[in-house]
């Protein structure tokens, strides 16, 4: 195997190619999709399982039917039944059958078919010289022939079209229209008072498992109740919401259905459906069994339906940059064209996206920025130039105090946009806005659980929310990633300084305030209980401060970029280390800290690109591990004066 295969590729797992799969789907729902693959979804050739009498006598009685078996039993590869084979169909067919309707096109099988699946049109033409293989007698509607020959598929401009099958000279085999391409639909107006301004739904559309209490008592009570109040809305309707809102193409993870749609000034706006589907996230054949999927459907439970709501007035409080979401009540309506049967007449959560609008500019709360960046464009700026980027590190402390006090645990990469603005000094500064505020307030209640997470370290994050912030390793273990790249440079004092300031900002009456969002409905069941319990883990905020920064900073990696800088280490007094990291070519260090002897134990200098120098100032010190990690170009270590 070439290790160079897949470099360059992005797509290198199964799970990737899943993720990539989806996305296509959704992004191409409203147009024509024509999914071109070897291996046909189903099919009524041999290879697809449909075997006749000739299969079983070739090459020999009995040898050929030996030869069935194997191949109907998943035994052979390349066939329908072979696991690998299968779960590829299956997810191609069930993803497709969930988003739009596409047409795929396959060959393998060596014959000519057309096959209606569900909204999808599968056609194959798998030889055009030689023979072709048997084919079983098809279903009314489908077509399946022996023959060779090659399917034609034209398309006019707006991609209806029809496909046609020929045989070896040319004739005529089968003709059959392609499915219409999804269109949108201009909603016409209405009068005043036709519809509903307010409509009352549970948070899911799926009826919410109430289960015994001594069941509840093991797997975990939740907010169950919560998700099956049923509660007024606000009715959305697109055509009105911020001047008219268009839809553009579908969104979201894997678990929830979001459509993305457009306000007039080119503004982006999330519609996400607050009822998840287990199915999505279960591993086949899995996702099948009614009982997991039941038991999957009340973990869902464990976050709050209303959780997001009070988080706005808790960022505003401390200076953070925040969406600001909705919950709103979503009708079918024209105006969703051909996102109908996607999302429509079910609870809904809306908010702008920290995207930048076409014309004007994105409200205070989310920055009012002309750009913005997702971590991962965050991370390869840092990359090339750190001296011109830089983060607002005390804001992105700011933001990860307030996740360990609200128990959000899921603050992965993905969760964070940044807002860009330009500094008197010409450097570009990155103001954190955190995002998807689902787990805020996640309760993960119940002994069965208790006793997971002693047994099985991926459910350790999941804790329940109390007084108590619980092992604050495995509260922020999600986010780990993110803290060591971008709180790294931050010392004890600015923590504890960091966490008073945001301890004195969140009184008693701007966390009432925040809550006061919530339906009252919501409130009775479990508001009170939450809103002390946010209350006492704040009170004890300097001391869970002051352990977080600990974790953080017993090692401490320190990246340089893709240029060539200069490391340089300043052995002090009482064990003291301060390392600068600066560009190559002189200028400011655009890191600087001072470490402790008895807080940092290790400290990994990584050197990227570029001819990079390690400068060694005073006699080195036991007690604190030094590492110093070259690149590819000429490094060099000197001894300073």
């Amino acid at each position: 195997d070439d290790p160079r295969f897949n470099a360059g590729c992005r797509v290198r797992t199964r799970s990737a190619f899943e993720v990539e799969l989806t996305v296509a789907l959704r992004d191409y729902r409203a147009r024509r999709l024509v999914i071109a693959g070897h291996h046909p979804l189903q099919s009524w050739g041999e290879r697809g399982g449909a075997f006749t009498a000739t299969a079983h006598l070739t090459p020999a009685p009995v040898l050929g039917s030996a030869w069935v078996f194997a191949r109907q039993a998943g035994l052979v590869p390349q066939h329908a039944s072979h696991p690998l084979v299968h779960a590829y169909a299956e997810l191609l067919l069930a993803e497709a059958e969930r988003t739009g309707s596409y047409v795929f096109v396959s060959g393998h099988d060596e014959s000519q078919q057309s096959l209606k699946l569900g909204r999808q049109l599968q056609l194959v033409s798998g030889t055009t010289a030689r023979g072709a293989t048997p084919v079983a007698t098809p279903d009314e509607g489908d077509f399946a022939a022996s023959s060779p020959g090659w399917v034609e598929v034209s398309l006019d401009p707006k991609g209806e079209g029809q496909a046609r099958w020929l045989g070896p000279a040319g004739e005529l085999l089968f003709a059959r229209p392609l499915p219409p391409v999804p269109t949108a639909v201009t909603a016409p107006p209405e009068a005043d008072g036709e519809r509903p301004t307010a409509a009352a739904a549970p948070f899911s559309k799926k009826p919410v498992w109430q289960l015994p209490g001594a069941v509840r008592f093991f797997v975990g009570s939740f907010y169950s109740e919560a998700f099956a109040l049923k509660l007024p809305y606000e009715v959305l309707e697109l055509a009105a919401e911020q001047g008219g809102l268009t839809p553009y193409k579908i969104g979201g993870g894997a678990q929830t259905n979001t459509l993305r749609v457009r306000d007039p000034d080119g503004g982006d706006w999330a519609i996400r459906s607050t009822t998840k589907d287990p199915s999505r996230t279960l591993p086949r054949p899995f996702h099948r069994i009614t009982l997991a999927n039941r038991m999957l459907d009340h973990g869902f439970t464990a976050t709050h339906p209303e959780g997001a709501l009070a988080i706005p007035a808790l960022a505003s409080a401390i200076g953070l940059l925040h969406p600001r979401p909705r919950l709103m009540f979503l009708p079918d309506q024209p105006a969703l064209g051909p996102y109908r049967d996607f999302i429509a007449d079910e609870v809904v959560l809306i908010e702008q996206r920290p995207d930048e609008p076409k014309t004007g500019a994105l409200p205070e709360h989310l920055g009012g920025a002309a750009r913005f960046r997702d971590y991962e464009q965050l991370a390869e700026k840092l990359r090339e130039r750190p001296d011109r980027h830089r983060v607002d590190a005390d804001a992105m402390l700011r933001a990860r105090l307030l996740d360990v006090l609200v128990g959000d645990w899921d603050r992965h990469e993905g969760q964070w946009r940044f807002a860009v603005t330009t500094e008197t000094d010409g450097r570009r500064l990155y103001t954190p806005i955190p995002v998807d505020r689902d787990q805020a307030f996640s309760n993960f209640d119940g002994v069965g659980l208790m006793v997971a997470r002693v047994l099985d370290g991926r459910t350790r994050s999941l804790q329940p929310y109390t007084a108590d912030y619980g092992p604050l390793s495995w509260l922020v273990y999600n986010g780990r990633h993110v803290d060591a790249a971008l709180l790294g440079s931050l010392s004890r004092a600015q923590w504890l300084a960091a966490a008073a300031l945001v301890q004195s900002a969140l009184t008693d009456a701007v966390i009432d305030e925040a809550f006061s969002t919530w339906h009252p409905e919501t409130y009775a069941l479990h508001g009170a209980r939450i809103a002390a319990a946010l209350k006492a883990r704040r009170d004890r905020l300097p001391e869970v401060a002051a352990e977080y920064y600990a974790l953080l900073s017993a090692t401490v990696d320190v990246v340089g970029s893709e240029r060539a800088d200069r490391f340089d280490l300043w052995f002090e007094a009482q064990g003291r280390v301060r390392v600068t990291v600066r560009p190559g070519r002189g200028g400011a260090p655009w890191f600087d800290r001072l470490f402790e002897p008895g807080e940092t134990s290790e400290v990994r200098l990584y050197a990227l690109g570029g001819d990079d120098v390690l400068a060694v100032h005073g006699a080195p010190l036991r007690g604190l591990t030094l590492r110093f990690v070259g690149g590819p170009g000429d490094d060099t270590v000197t001894a300073a004066a």
